[in-house]
């Protein structure tokens, strides 16, 4: 049987995450998220990858709603 601590451990490894150090507050309520910033999205990973990915994020919501507003804001 699958838990969310194991779930959200999954979404970690198949996104690369994995080894990502943890921090008490996942995102500034402040944040400023800027279309120039950062890296664009191939088209595999725009589609696919991303749709799978905040699927599995916002279902991973549900039962941990101290995620749901970083999730959420990056979507």
């Amino acid at each position: 049987m699958h838990t969310q601590g194991r779930y959200a451990t999954d979404v970690l490894a198949r996104t690369g995450m994995d080894k990502a150090k943890s921090v008490d507050t996942p995102l500034a309520v402040s944040e400023k998220m800027r279309l120039t910033n950062g890296v664009a999205l191939g088209p595999e990973d725009a589609t696919t990858r991303y749709r799978s990915v905040v699927g599995a994020l916002q279902y991973l919501t549900l039962t941990r709603p101290d995620i749901s507003f970083s999730v959420n804001k990056v979507c």
